[in-house]
């Protein structure tokens, strides 16, 4: 608490904008902040009751002119971008792997290099994922299909579209992230959110929309960046596999049907999809469903197919947070790539010590986060032997205010583990251990008897 009132304090004196209309804007707004505590405190000490009562009136009226006066300046004026200075993406040491050790003396060849990848869903904490694709990245190895949960669904259409890990990086840790925290009834602007979200309440949200922001910030902020990296501005799942060769899978959860979706195919149960191709979804509109973060940002709203039901889709962590599982064989025959999972470890890394659970909010969250995909958790040994324990340094999924030296250490923190995965991963054990010793090759790549590297494959 302390914190955050000193994050006030100092936006208070030190964050106006730029444009003089926000500036009057901004005047006003801070205003409005002095004289929160002034009303709370007549409601609760007034020195004379009816005169308390007149005051606060007034008071309150007062306020609410405020905001009114502050939403119709800032839709106006327009004010300076939301984007963070240049900040280059680290750029650790690479190199020393055995590539013919990690995918196979076939799939090691330069033009193949294939991997299935799952992301784990985490929020502001997807940036150490970036870090850990960025390692694979430097190898050559490039994914085939992706599947991702929330934060982990953004990376993983980011790369779906083409991206490189410089393009997410600066997509992700350049851009403010505050700025997809926009309320129906504040202005979303950058000088206004540091200020006044912190301090104004928003139980209006919770109680009429069931979340404090509503996520339409999100949805323009991801078109722009996809425009940005693939030159389409709200791209179908179709469209992007056709181009790039990446198939995409979005995890999100239907709190009504009270089940794990996994997009795009579940869109089919959903009124408007009968007999239409499913790859048609936009990629932007199944993301937001997946970062839906209960009581943060307002479900997805789909009426459910021959019926007037509507259901909410919300954050798919709450089902299945690291849908690794996504990617079991159950074909005799074995997989062809291998399948490595980047998974957000809490528990690893610098992080403080459990702290006390003292406010109503803190409660919800914490009720929130201690179900999300924790079944997930629970890992089998061949799910645990593909997994890539990522810290995320005492991160939360809701830090849209990170610094930027932050923002570094969980990208060096992803590439790092990345690297001891790579270092350590034996296709050949892994397949042998696991998968009964038979792995999937192209016919062409295998001899009569079979056998590559001492490992038994199957021909297609």
């Amino acid at each position: 608490m302390a914190k955050r009132l000193k994050t006030v304090w100092r936006s208070l004196i030190h964050d106006w904008p730029s444009a003089p209309a926000h500036k009057l804007a901004a005047a006003l707004a801070k205003l409005a902040l002095v004289l929160i505590p002034v009303v709370v405190t007549l409601l609760l000490f007034p020195i004379v009751v009816p005169l308390g009562a007149w005051i606060l009136a007034v008071l309150a009226l007062g306020l609410l002119l405020l905001l009114l006066l502050v939403n119709a300046l800032v839709r106006w004026f327009p004010d300076q971008p939301e984007v963070a200075g240049p900040q280059p993406m680290p750029e650790p040491p690479g190199g020393g792997i055995d590539l013919a050790t990690v995918l196979g003396p076939y799939n090691s060849q330069p033009g193949l290099r294939l991997y299935d990848a799952a992301f784990e869903g985490g929020g502001v904490k997807a940036i150490a994922q970036i870090g850990a694709v960025a390692r694979f990245h430097r190898e050559g190895m490039r994914p085939r299909k992706v599947v991702g949960t929330s934060g982990g669904a953004i990376v993983g259409a980011f790369l779906a579209a083409g991206a490189t890990p410089e393009q997410m990086w600066d997509s992700l840790a350049r851009l403010d992230l505050t700025r997809f925290l926009d309320p129906r009834w504040l202005p979303n602007q950058r000088w206004l959110r540091r200020a006044f979200y912190g301090l104004l309440p928003l139980i209006p949200g919770l109680v009429v929309w069931k979340a404090a922001v509503r996520g339409r910030a999100f949805e323009r902020v991801m078109q722009e960046e996809l425009l940005k990296i693939c030159g389409l501005r709200d791209p179908t799942f179709a469209q992007l596999e056709e181009r790039y060769r990446v198939e995409l899978q979005v995890v999100a959860t239907d709190i009504t049907r009270r089940r794990a979706i996994i997009l795009p195919d579940a869109i089919v149960d959903y009124d408007g999809w009968q007999g239409r191709d499913l790859k048609e979804l936009p990629v932007v509109q199944a993301v937001r469903m997946s970062m839906a973060i209960p009581f943060v940002f307002e479900p997805v709203r789909l009426r459910l197919a021959g019926s007037r039901v509507p259901a909410d889709i919300v954050d798919g962590g709450v089902s299945s947070n690291y849908p690794i599982w996504l990617f079991d064989s159950f074909d005799a025959r074995g997989p062809r790539y291998p399948t490595f999972g980047f998974l957000l470890d809490e528990s690893l890394g610098a992080h403080g010590p459990p702290q006390p659970v003292r406010w109503l909010l803190d409660y919800g969250w914490n009720v929130v986060q201690s179900g999300i995909g924790a079944i997930d958790r629970i890992l089998n040994a061949h799910g645990e032997a593909r997994t890539i324990r990522i810290p995320t340094l005492g991160v939360g999924a809701t830090d849209f205010d990170l610094p930027p030296e932050r923002q570094r250490a969980l990208f060096e923190a992803g590439y790092s583990a990345a690297d001891d995965m790579l270092r350590t991963f034996v296709w050949r054990d892994y397949i042998t251990a696991y998968r009964g010793g038979r792995a999937r090759i192209p016919s062409q790549a295998v001899g009569a008897a079979g056998e590559v590297a001492g490992v038994v494959y199957t021909r297609e």
